[in-house]
Order: C-alpha cells, then structure tokens, then sequence
C-alpha cells in the first residue's frame, strides 16, 4: 500500500533451541522481541515483499553474540522476563 508504513513487535518464547545440532544448558528456553517493518518493491511487473529485522532482542549476551557472529543478524542482549498464567478459561 504506497504511502503506509507497517511497524510491527513480535514476541516469541524459544524452547529446546540448538545452534548447530548442539543444546547449550541455560540457553535452550529464551525469549526473544523483535522490531520489524514490512516492505516491498516492483520488480518488473511482478510485486515482492519482505521483512525487514531492525532489532532482535533477547536476555543472554550468549544468544545475542552468537546469531550475530554465525547468522550475521542484528541481535542485542537486553534484560527481559516473561509470565503465563492461568484461569479457568485456559492460559493468558
């Protein structure tokens, strides 16, 4: 839609992650927030989006160091928590 722009945060909880097939203890559960924004181009006649990362945060400096130096992403190490709780409709 020419002329708008869309922003969006995204938050996401990580559970029994591994970096190259390898578990790393205290890093497998995490969350992670990231800030992104939605584009898109013409290319010919043909319209392609895409998404664009402009931050990725999670709570280990480890996580953060290395998607940065493996995935080359734009990851931060920030302090974060996160809660579930439930009721007698299911989770919140």
């Amino acid at each position: 839609m020419e002329g708008q722009a869309f922003v969006s945060l995204v938050g996401f909880r990580f559970l029994n992650t591994k970096v190259l097939g390898i578990s790393f203890p205290l890093h497998r559960n995490f969350e992670e927030v990231n800030l992104r924004l939605y584009v898109q181009r013409r290319d010919k006649l043909v319209l392609k989006r895409g998404v664009v990362f402009i931050r990725e945060i999670v709570p280990r400096w480890a996580i953060a160091t290395v998607a940065r130096t493996l995935y080359h992403e734009n990851y931060v190490s920030l302090p974060m928590e996160q809660r579930t709780s439930t009721d007698d409709s299911g989770r919140r």
